[in-house]
């Protein structure tokens, strides 16, 4: 059977939310929210009823609503860098393009030094390219054939602690290229928080 998506809207502790429902071939319930803190995805087994799943809705998602409750990281007189608020009056009003433009930059920057910091450490004897852009499921992506590693501009509102963690990441792609217990012993090695 194929997957089968439908939306729907879920109302929790009387505040409405869009949700993504989709069957497929799995075990379990799974439920998430999307990386923007707008959406509820929930993914089910197939032939599994819409009561189970609004049953399962009313008890699962207002304990992960409150896990993911945030600040936007734009808003009408700030935007999130790094982590921290800065004040930034009129930013929400910029076309998005130039919003984007400004984050990259500010990104790109920190991601070029720490990014040759962290390297050395690791003993990363060939050189990368770093480039910064738009993603929507990844925070960051190393292409080892093309030495590039692409990260994402919404990395720009996390903390440097969060970055330099998707830094190393990245980077211990370098030798060991899946995510199997060699590559977590590695990463981990350099990072044990």
């Amino acid at each position: 059977m194929r997957n089968v998506t439908e939306k729907w809207n879920v109302v929790v502790e009387g505040k409405s939310y869009p949700a993504i429902v989709t069957w497929k071939r799995k075990r379990s319930l799974r439920f998430s929210i999307s990386r923007d803190g707008k959406t509820i995805n929930i993914s089910v087994p197939n032939n599994t009823s819409k009561e189970y799943i609004k049953q399962g809705i009313q008890k699962h998602i207002p304990g992960l609503l409150k896990r993911f409750q945030f600040e936007e990281p734009i808003g009408e007189d700030y935007v999130y860098i790094f982590g921290k608020k800065e004040n930034y009056p009129g930013f929400h009003l910029l076309e998005e393009k130039k919003q984007q433009k400004i984050l990259k930059d500010i990104l790109f920057e920190y991601i070029v030094g720490k990014s040759g910091q962290i390297a050395q450490l690791m003993g990363v004897k060939t050189p990368y390219t770093y480039k910064v852009r738009k993603m929507v499921s990844r925070y960051g992506v190393n292409n080892i054939t093309n030495k590039t590693i692409t990260y994402s501009t919404v990395l720009v509102h996390y903390s440097k602690e969060i970055i330099d963690s998707v830094i190393y990441h990245e980077l211990t792609h370098d030798t060991i290229r899946d995510h199997s217990y060699k590559f977590y012993e590695k990463l981990l090695s350099f990072m044990p928080d």
